[in-house]
């Protein structure tokens, strides 16, 4: 079964699955357990009408705690659980992200989407944490702001596929300040001045919690501390050729090709040779304002 979960990281997961050939095997093992869960949530809020997926989430619940038979999938889930002290209300958590999919709730403030990229993406850097052997309490701030960043990332990649989908991440506050409504995003290769005005602006948040992560990598032991640069450095990357291209996002995907993922992996020797590499800072709490009451050290 451990290689099924490799294959699935390898298939979906790209970016991260070229920076976890630096992870020992069993640390491989348990992320790509891990990422194959996230995955399995993201595949019902997306793949399954409303009734279906909810019915499912719920059921995924169900075998978390015990209240009905869970597969194989979760057994492996909570043996990891167990195993590596990951906290299972994160994984509550993201369920209750996807669920906010299903249920078509809206984005309409900035603060909205701080709470939405938290639940869908920062919990997973917290649940990331024990399999990393990171165990001090002051690096889960950190490891919340990379999955924030990383998910703001993917918000701005994805803004045409997303309204595709019937659905819209940038906050609807936002958009009508510049005059743009949900269907001006599915108007494939237009280019709308305030839209580009808006990616730019979540992909320069994007930038400040990345900023953040960095300076908690050095609560990271070494050898995970080298992929989550790289992870973190090839997802920023695509932010960079987003803006490289004038942040023409309703022109399609946006990503990167095998030598700029050589090239953005080379460009973290310069990273590992910086001062934040190896000694953290203090996390600054003003970052997480809107998710105040979402999570709590355990």
């Amino acid at each position: 079964m451990s290689k099924k979960y490799q294959e699935v990281m390898k298939n979906h997961g790209k970016s991260f699955y070229w920076a976890s050939y630096f992870f020992g095997e069993k640390q491989m093992l348990d992320v790509s357990l891990l990422y194959t869960f996230c995955r399995r949530v993201d595949d019902i809020a997306d793949e399954l009408s409303s009734e279906i997926a909810i019915v499912e989430l719920r059921k995924l619940v169900d075998e978390m705690e015990g209240k009905a038979e869970p597969s194989f999938l979760i057994k492996d889930l909570l043996g990891l659980f167990n195993r590596g002290h990951v906290r299972i209300d994160c994984a509550r958590k993201l369920i209750e992200g996807a669920t906010f999919d299903i249920e078509g709730k809206e984005i309409r403030t900035e603060a909205d989407l701080m709470v939405y990229c938290y639940k869908v993406a920062g919990v997973v850097g917290l649940m990331m944490c024990p399999i990393l052997g990171v165990k001090k309490e002051e690096a889960m701030a950190f490891a919340i702001d990379l999955g924030i960043a990383m998910q703001l990332t993917n918000i701005c990649r994805d803004v045409l596929e997303d309204a595709m989908n019937g659905r819209t991440y940038i906050p609807l506050e936002e958009l009508e300040k510049v005059g743009l409504t949900r269907g001006d995003l599915q108007n494939i290769n237009s280019n709308p001045k305030g839209l580009r005005a808006l990616v730019e602006r979540y992909l320069d948040l994007a930038d400040y919690f990345y900023e953040s992560a960095y300076d908690g990598l050095a609560h990271i032991p070494l050898r995970s501390r080298l992929v989550i640069i790289i992870a973190a450095k090839l997802y920023r990357g695509i932010g960079k050729k987003i803006e490289r291209n004038r942040y023409k996002v309703l022109e399609g995907r946006t990503y990167l090709t095998k030598l700029q993922k050589i090239t953005v992996t080379f460009s973290c020797l310069r990273d590992i040779c910086s001062r934040r590499f190896w000694t953290a800072k203090s996390h600054d709490d003003s970052l997480h304002e809107a998710i105040k009451g979402e999570w709590e050290p355990a």
